[in-house]
C-alpha cells in the first residue's frame, strides 16, 4: 500500500470506527491492520497489488481486526445498563463472531480470486 493510500485509508478506518483525536499508539495500530488486512485479501485474492475499488473491503476487515485486538478484550458481546430514565447499551462481537463476519468479507470476494495450478 502506498503512502498516500495509507493515509486515506487510515482517515477512512478512523471514521468507520469514531475514533476522534487517536494517540500516536493507536495510529500504528490502525496502520497496522489496514496492512495486515491488505495482506490478507493480497493471500485470499492470489493478487500481486490491490485495486482502488477494494479500499473499502480493505477498511471493512481492518475494522474487524481492530475489533478483535481492542473491543473484544472486556469479554463480553452485549451489556446493558439502567439507572432511571439513563440507560447505556454495550454490544460487542464475539470473536467467533468477527472471524465468521471475516470469512463472509473474503467469500464475497471469491469471484475475484486468481486460481493457480
Amino acid at each position: 500500500m502506498t503512502e498516500e493510500r495509507l493515509e486515506a485509508a487510515l482517515e477512512r478506518l478512523q471514521r468507520k470506527l469514531s475514533l476522534t483525536d487517536p494517540d500516536s499508539d493507536e495510529l500504528a495500530l490502525l496502520s497496522d491492520e489496514l496492512l495486515d488486512a491488505e495482506g490478507e485479501l493480497l493471500l485470499y485474492l492470489g493478487w500481486d497489488e490491490l485495486d482502488e475499488t477494494l479500499l473499502g473491503k480493505t477498511i471493512e476487515l481492518a475494522a474487524l481486526y481492530y475489533q478483535q485486538d481492542r473491543l473484544t478484550e472486556r469479554g463480553y458481546s452485549s451489556r446493558g445498563y439502567s439507572e432511571g430514565q439513563v440507560s447505556q447499551n454495550d454490544n460487542y462481537l464475539t470473536p467467533a463472531q468477527i472471524q465468521e463476519t471475516a470469512q463472509e468479507l473474503l467469500h464475497s470476494l471469491a469471484r475475484y480470486r486468481r486460481v493457480t495450478c
